[in-house]
């Protein structure tokens, strides 16, 4: 008899053991998928990051080599076939009166030009409970922002990507900054595509002074307090 319940004595040992074992294995892997999922969006945000980098990088790449070919700055022309009937005028985005219509040798998106390709922002690097505003989906380029304390305080010309996803605009921030803090701009600032040729005597300001990490510099991804959401500028060319 005393056998029989030592017996089952053990039985219930084990049993508990191996019931207190799966448990602590479950939080174990819990621990585990959660980390996984943090480290996977981490380096998502960062690939993602880098791209929007690397597209802005290569647009910048493409006005400096324009400029370095005798394009004045009025002539660098945006311009695309934006309402499809084949004829570069005045009802295209970032129709440019000064640049050279005949062999569009000052255009960044004609082969004649620097070749580059206008390409639409990937949904993933944006915000899309903002899919109804301005400019959603669209690199811009503008010339009628200041980068307050950005040298000498004039309209810079400059590429922006508006309502970007939290995650990525931490990732872009970290990867210029190397820490992912977003400053908030108290102004106004221009994200309308209106890079035609002109500087605007009286400009918008993308103000960052108040992160001196931030401030006066050629690129980063910022919270607008007047706009709301986030926005990606970076300079393409410091006047």
């Amino acid at each position: 008899m005393k056998n029989n319940l030592y017996q089952k004595g053990n039985a219930l040992w084990f049993i508990l053991v191996a019931i207190g074992l799966l448990g602590l294995l479950t939080i174990m892997l819990s621990k585990s998928s959660s980390t996984s999922n943090e480290t996977g969006g981490f380096e998502q945000n960062s690939i993602q990051a880098n791209a929007i980098l690397s597209y802005a990088k290569g647009i910048e790449n493409a006005v400096q080599g324009l400029l370095t070919r005798g394009c004045g700055e009025n002539d660098i022309s945006f311009w695309h076939d934006s309402d499809g009937n084949g004829t570069e005028d005045a009802s295209d985005d970032y129709f440019n009166v000064r640049s050279t219509l005949t062999d569009r040798s000052c255009h960044i998106f004609d082969v004649a030009g620097a070749g580059m390709t206008l390409i639409p922002a990937n949904e993933r690097w944006l915000d899309n409970s903002q899919d109804s505003e301005v400019n959603f989906g669209s690199f811009v380029f503008s010339s009628t922002n200041t980068i307050v304390n950005l040298e000498t305080n004039r309209d810079e010309l400059v590429v922006l990507l508006n309502w970007i996803d939290l995650g990525t605009c931490q990732a872009l921030n970290n990867i210029l900054f190397s820490e992912a803090t977003i400053t908030e701009d108290p102004d106004s600032f221009s994200h309308t595509p209106n890079a035609t040729g002109n500087f605007d005597t009286v400009s918008e300001n993308i103000d960052l002074s108040s992160f001196a990490l931030h401030d006066g510099e050629s690129s980063g991804c910022f919270s607008s307090e007047d706009e709301g959401g986030f926005h990606f500028y970076h300079v393409l060319h410091e006047r």
